[in-house]
């Protein structure tokens, strides 16, 4: 768990730099490490289908996340070119998988009062 603390805090960080790459490879060591710790605590914290969905998107060149608290039922699908983001598209296009397209926005969440 303080692998994951560190790694979360430095993907804040490299969020806050807007270090795409940095973050998007912060990104692939959380999955690991969240992978180890599910398989030592017998944990289906990385289901089958989340392990289909991070190799899919690796395959393409992009990084996987599930969100949710292990064995969610989304996962994030994070890309840092057009060209990844229509690998990708194909790729879950013609899978079992559903696509909900989000953009990344820096700013990220907001309040606004009338």
């Amino acid at each position: 768990m303080s692998q994951l603390k560190k790694i979360s805090e430095k993907r804040c960080l490299a969020y806050q730099q807007r270090n795409l790459s940095n973050f998007l490879e912060l990104c692939l060591q959380y999955h690991f490490i969240l992978d180890e710790l599910g398989k030592k605590r017998k944990a289906d914290i990385i289901s089958e289908e989340h392990q289909d969905l991070f190799n899919l998107a690796r395959r393409c060149g992009a990084v996987y996340k599930p969100s949710g608290a292990g064995g969610g039922d989304l996962g994030i699908i994070m890309i840092d070119s057009s060209e990844v983001a229509e690998k990708v598209f194909m790729e879950i296009l013609h899978s079992s998988f559903q696509n909900v397209n989000l953009q990344f926005i820096w700013k990220g969440v907001s309040v606004q009062t009338t």
